[in-house]
């Protein structure tokens, strides 16, 4: 504008019309600076009261809706040590049949007499089964069909940890890794979903993913992908199950549990050790509830929060104040 009013008007006009303009600028920018925050502001306010709202009303729904697992058959696999034993004996409390998968012989056998002992009268049916094996996989399968029967709820529990760096870590571990923590997955699953499909009498999956399957821990990046592919099968799975009224899935996924396979992993900073019973009831209920999601403990959500809102540089901050890079240095566990 000055520039057409050049040669036409005095210098001082023009240097006042430039004044007045900057400071237009000026103030255009604070107002509108001010107005996208308060709109972000209120934005944010917004996702944040209806994600808390939807979490109470959720809850509210499923507790109101319960229908407690009972007079079930359950298969659970990596079912004879750690999370797997303490989930058959709480599912076999409530009165469901036990199929218990696992590929140690002695802990499978030791697991079903110390659930008869406990529970009187409850039924444990035991195989001995290698799940990153398919041919393995689809045996067992048409055993227990044969000798157990329908089964109502698949727990895919067994999972395995190396707990090498990168460059420390052998690829045969690693292979190992994804047979256990991922191709079980896709065999299992594919023939019981088959049979609920068939007879239409529904049933239930339950995949255990992890928070590291969405926050990665240093030295444990086969195990992390690992998680993170479960995660993706258990949303892909949810899709596919839309076409079914009465077949459901639950996907857990859990901080670290002491069970013993994280042994010696250094406890994040305001986060103790998930107790295994407590982790066990908390899947019973998701199921009961058909909870499609189960994150332990719930302030894990804030990992998603992290993940999905905040700058990549603001993460090296945080994975300081929680210890996450240095969790796994005095771990000795059950490696693979």
């Amino acid at each position: 504008m000055p520039s057409l009013l050049e040669g036409k008007v005095s210098p001082e006009v023009l240097a006042m019309w430039a004044k007045v303009q900057t400071w237009q600028l000026m103030a255009l920018f604070v107002i509108s600076w001010y107005f996208l925050s308060s709109l972000w502001s209120s934005l944010l306010y917004g996702l944040f009261t209806v994600a808390i709202a939807s979490h109470i009303i959720g809850w509210a729904l499923r507790k109101a809706f319960r229908e407690n697992v009972t007079g079930k058959t359950v298969l659970i696999t990596g079912g004879a040590m750690g999370l797997g034993r303490a989930m058959a004996k709480t599912f076999a409390c409530a009165n469901n049949r036990i199929v218990l998968w696992d590929i140690n012989e002695e802990k499978l056998q030791e697991a079903a007499t110390e659930i008869k002992k406990e529970i009187p009268g409850s039924v444990v049916h035991t195989f001995v089964v290698n799940v990153s094996d398919e041919p393995a996989v689809n045996e067992a399968v048409e055993k227990v069909f044969s000798a157990v029967g329908y089964v109502d709820v698949v727990v895919l529990n067994a999972g395995v940890v190396s707990g090498y760096p990168l460059l420390e870590l052998p690829m045969d571990k690693m292979r190992r890794v994804f047979g256990v923590n991922v191709y079980h997955l896709f065999y299992t699953t594919k023939p019981f979903l088959a049979k609920m499909v068939k007879e239409g009498k529904g049933g239930h999956f339950v995949i255990m993913g992890s928070i590291s399957g969405y926050a990665g821990v240093k030295g444990l990046s086969d195990y992390c992908a690992s998680k993170s592919a479960a995660i993706a099968f258990a949303e892909a799975l949810q899709q596919e199950l839309a076409a079914y009224k009465n077949i459901f899935k639950t996907v857990v996924n859990p901080y670290y549990i002491n069970t013993g396979m994280f042994l010696g992993a250094t406890p994040l900073t305001f986060f103790p050790f998930l107790e295994e019973k407590e982790v066990a009831q908390e899947i019973y209920d998701a199921v009961s509830q058909k909870k499609e999601l189960l994150v332990l403990p719930w302030l894990m959500h804030a990992v998603y929060f992290v993940k999905g809102l905040l700058p990549t540089f603001t993460y090296p901050w945080i994975d300081k104040i929680l210890g996450t890079s240095e969790s796994m240095k005095t771990f000795h566990g059950r490696r693979v």
